[in-house]
């Protein structure tokens, strides 16, 4: 017996039953139970595959502000893609699970974001900065922490964010 797996009018897989005991009469008379079992397994399918699109984006979008970070400030070009993947390098070596890795990713992409804050003049200059400048470049990790901590999603890797140049 083939069972449909169907979620949102999309055929998802086939459920194969077949029996050495029993009787096909057997199956028939329980078809609409294994059906109803059917289209839960495809549902579970369909959200998980929606669940993944959805953190696939998330993820693009962590990786297109550290990007835009970078974009500010032509110095750095690529330094946000660079530091994710040393991070993520050491991350594999000291076996850190996927929810670590995934906040190392985060973090890595996202540790300058705070940079957003400080003027443009700042980041562009390639005289000696002064003392007052400095101090302004140096605060970029706390205006990284406010704009991430609100976000729930984020706010695990804001502590990173805060100390990434302790």
């Amino acid at each position: 017996m083939l069972i449909p797996m169907i979620a949102a009018r999309n055929v998802m897989g086939v459920v194969y039953l077949d029996t050495k005991v029993g009787s096909d009469e057997m199956m028939v008379s329980n078809a609409p139970l294994l059906q109803e079992l059917a289209d839960e397994a495809a549902m579970s399918l369909e959200v998980s595959s929606l669940y993944k699109d959805l953190d696939d984006t998330f993820m693009s979008m962590v990786r297109a502000l550290g990007i835009t970070v970078d974009a500010k400030d032509q110095y750095t070009h690529g330094h946000a893609a660079r530091v994710a993947e040393y991070a993520l390098q050491i991350g594999q070596h000291l076996e850190l699970d996927n929810n670590e890795m995934r906040d190392l990713e985060i973090g890595a992409y996202l540790h300058d974001i705070g940079k957003i804050g400080i003027s443009g003049v700042i980041l562009k200059s390639r005289d000696k900065l002064s003392t007052e400048e400095m101090r302004a470049i140096r605060h970029h990790p706390e205006i990284g922490t406010r704009i991430l901590t609100p976000v729930r999603k984020l706010a695990r890797v804001a502590l990173s964010i805060r100390q990434h140049h302790e």
